[in-house]
């Protein structure tokens, strides 16, 4: 596996197409396209995501394989290959990395995307896939909400460990606590920093 193309997920590998092929109706009077959005809404309103619909590597089994029928009428259509490689690595990369979505397309910016993209050693390695910069994808405009629809992994999960897409209330509870610490302590420290001998 290439750092510059990633690990493409057989089908049925991310944890959305697995939602799709287990909620997908065949008798469903809607097209294929609305049902999908329909069901990438609801995916994305689950608080937890089933462990065994997160494979850990690239040599997982699945607990459940889409029928070739499933992956040319429910996955296929929706997401290109390069989307695919895409979401898998943010699905894994512990969101470590921004992602940035370019969702205006003025030629003027474009040479401003390549400075931030190129301001960083360690972006520069991961904007094959944290860059989110195709105009026939991600043309957008102000509607930027609309890449969830191409891409749910963006939105989490946010707590990797137990898929949760919120930390839980203690941890936030914990998280809270430390941040006001550090509140209280900053004052003194820009003093301390204000008055240092040089």
């Amino acid at each position: 596996m290439g750092s510059d193309s990633g690990f493409l997920p057989p089908w049925g590998y991310l944890p959305v197409e697995q939602y799709l092929i287990r909620h997908w109706d065949v008798a469903a009077t809607e097209s294929p396209d609305q049902q999908r959005l329909q069901l990438i809404h609801q995916f994305l309103e689950l608080d937890e995501i089933p462990r065994e619909w997160v494979p850990l590597d690239e040599f997982a089994s699945l607990s459940r394989t889409p029928t070739v029928e499933e992956i040319n009428i429910i996955l296929r259509p929706w997401r290109s290959d390069d989307l695919r490689r895409r979401a898998w690595q943010i699905l894994h990369s512990g969101h470590d990395t921004p992602i940035f979505l370019r969702s205006h397309y003025n030629p003027a910016d474009d040479a401003r995307m390549k400075e931030w993209v190129n301001a960083s050693e360690e972006f520069a390695d991961q904007a094959w896939w944290a860059l989110l910069d195709d105009r026939n994808s991600f043309k957008f405009g102000s509607d930027w909400r609309r890449v969830y629809a191409i891409l749910p992994e963006v939105a989490g999960p946010m707590v990797v460990d137990d898929y949760q897409r919120y930390p839980s209330p203690e941890l936030v509870k914990i998280a809270r606590g430390q941040f006001k610490s550090y509140l209280w302590f900053l004052p003194f420290l820009k003093t301390c920093i204000l008055f240092a001998p040089i």
